[in-house]
């Protein structure tokens, strides 16, 4: 797997064209820094203020991003790995899409995509190596943040009495119970806030063998949604002529999908109304199976777009109707 990957690194035109800046070569880099820091920063903050600390504790409740009782003040350091976990995520996710979205879109700007078509190489082989070539870099990022995930199961404990908080009250996506609660006011209509009651169970530590299965759960999701946002933002950008549109095109469409059709929160609620349920308590367990399932059917996807660009990428070039293959 190794040698042919990097015989896809190295295939002739895998590289985006031009001279990358120091920002472009190192933006994961960047970026982790930018989550430390943020880190470190609310840490110090909520430390030295207590004040501060009831606000950021206020806000991450507000954002779903923890759904503990208000009797509990969790530690500083555990509200500041909180937010920055959700920071990460967020970075995670859509920060490759633009870099993959100007893959082939700049260079139509530029007009070499037709070019390209005339070089001897089969298409395959570049389509591929570009999809790596700008892929990587942020498989690393996704790596450098991976502590963060377990630190949050490590220090989620009450800054008073030291107990461990329940890793249940966070959901597969840093905007999983937000969206539950809208989700629920469309598929629950006999109680609002029955969508979220399974959150509120205070039955699992946070730091535990099972809370940090969790974590690495929800690494794993986000994991998965950032590489099917960038093999669709890959697959925009040869359809898409502006390299804005492109962008802005592939950020709305990762969004949607991963906020509907690719959601365990929107599957797991629409499953457990489908089946008349209503103590949605009953089919907690399943919720992190449906995760499961929707972390492969992302995989899967990403690879089909890919794949697709790779064996019609002649005729998107041209604007021509690609034929059916197989």
């Amino acid at each position: 797997m190794i040698p042919g990957l990097r015989r896809m690194l190295r295939a002739p035109f895998a590289r985006p064209p031009g001279r990358r800046s120091r920002l472009a070569r190192f933006a994961p880099e960047w970026c982790l820094a930018g989550v430390v820091v943020t880190l470190g920063a609310l840490w110090l903050l909520a430390h030295c203020r207590s004040r501060a600390l009831h606000t950021m504790v206020d806000i991450s409740r507000y954002a779903g991003l923890m759904r503990q009782p208000y009797a509990f003040v969790p530690s500083s350091f555990a509200v500041a790995v909180k937010m920055s976990s959700a920071l990460a995520a967020l970075a995670v996710i859509f920060a490759p899409v633009i870099g993959m979205a100007c893959a082939w879109s700049e260079e139509r700007r530029m007009g070499t995509l037709e070019s390209l078509l005339l070089t001897p190489v089969h298409p395959s082989r570049y389509v591929r190596g570009r999809f790596w070539n700008i892929l990587l870099p942020w498989v690393r990022f996704a790596c450098y943040v991976l502590p963060i995930y377990f630190a949050a199961s490590v220090f989620s404990r009450c800054a008073v009495s030291g107990q461990a908080l329940a890793t249940w009250s966070y959901g597969a996506a840093p905007w999983s119970i937000r969206w539950l609660d809208f989700l629920g006011k469309v598929f629950v209509a006999h109680s609002l806030d029955a969508s979220v009651c399974v959150w509120r169970m205070e039955t699992l530590p946070a730091a535990s063998v099972h809370g940090f299965l969790l974590s690495g759960m929800r690494w794993a999701n986000d994991a998965s949604s950032f590489l099917f946002a960038a093999a669709l933002a890959f697959f925009l950008s040869v359809r898409v002529k502006s390299v804005r549109k492109a962008v802005t095109l592939s950020l709305l469409a990762a969004a949607g999908a991963l906020l509907t059709v690719l959601s365990p929160d929107a599957w797991w609620l629409a499953l457990s109304t489908m089946l008349q349920s209503r103590n949605p308590d009953t089919y907690l367990h399943a919720y992190w199976l449906v995760t499961l399932a929707l972390v492969a059917a992302r995989i899967v996807l990403a690879f089909k777009l890919v794949s697709s660009v790779a064996e019609r990428f002649n005729a998107y070039v041209l604007d021509e109707r690609p034929a059916r293959i197989g």
